[in-house]
């Protein structure tokens, strides 16, 4: 019995060491992530897209480099929904979550997004908000 209470003890105290150390390194991660969005001047937006009784939310994340947008889509648990870049004339969503790998979904995504952010050249306002067949997202400055 009183090794069985040895053993007990020593993966019980390895465990808290574990996760003791893993919580550390989260918040080393998230400082680490955020100092960067700064450092790059990142737009952020809250992003919600709804579809009938559907909804998905998340944070938008838009960089710019020469004459592109690339930007992405990360959901409140942090997975990453949508890549997408944004050029002058046309929108491609790179890569997404296999519910959204859909040609016709990723093609509708794109044109929304690249009306939202390009066409309609609300950029610099602090929430846009575009609707089309149902579908509606909402960006938010962050």
């Amino acid at each position: 019995m009183k090794k069985f209470s040895i053993l007990r003890n020593s993966i019980l105290i390895i465990i808290i060491a574990f996760l003791s150390i893993s919580c550390s390194l989260s918040r080393k991660t998230a400082k680490n992530i955020q100092n960067k969005l700064q450092n790059e001047k990142i737009q952020r937006y809250r992003t919600i897209i709804k579809k009938d009784n559907l909804k998905l939310t998340g944070i938008l994340l838009i960089k710019k480099k020469e004459n592109i947008l690339i930007g992405s889509l990360i959901n409140e648990f942090g997975l990453r929904v949508f890549n997408f870049t944004l050029k002058k004339s046309k929108a491609h969503i790179t890569t997404s979550i296999s519910q959204l790998d859909k040609w016709y979904i990723k093609r509708s995504m794109g044109k929304y997004l690249y009306k939202i952010l390009i066409d309609d050249n609300k950029k610099n306002h602090k929430e846009m908000i575009y609707t089309k067949k149902g579908i509606t997202i909402k960006l938010k400055k962050i």
